[in-house]
């Protein structure tokens, strides 16, 4: 099997990992965030293996993971 037709799938099964997080996230559940979390994380991981198109996804993937932690964390300080 070549590497695009294989990755596919991943790239299914990740797609549908993002519209529950969605669908969570709207609904205003924590899992709904981590999940979000978890699949950016999971998306940055496996970015080598998809270059040079993934490099759209990159991009796409760091700014929801950016929007997740500041919705999360915005105002928040480290300490004191």
């Amino acid at each position: 099997m070549t590497q695009p037709v294989a990755l596919a799938g991943v790239g299914v099964i990740l797609g549908l990992l993002r519209l529950l997080s969605a669908a969570g996230i709207l609904t205003n559940r924590l899992w709904g965030w981590v999940l979000g979390l978890l699949v950016s994380l999971v998306t940055f991981s496996m970015l080598t293996f998809y270059l040079p198109a993934g490099m759209s996804d990159a991009v796409l993937s760091g700014l929801a993971l950016v929007g997740l932690v500041l919705a999360r964390f915005g105002n928040q300080k480290i300490s004191g």
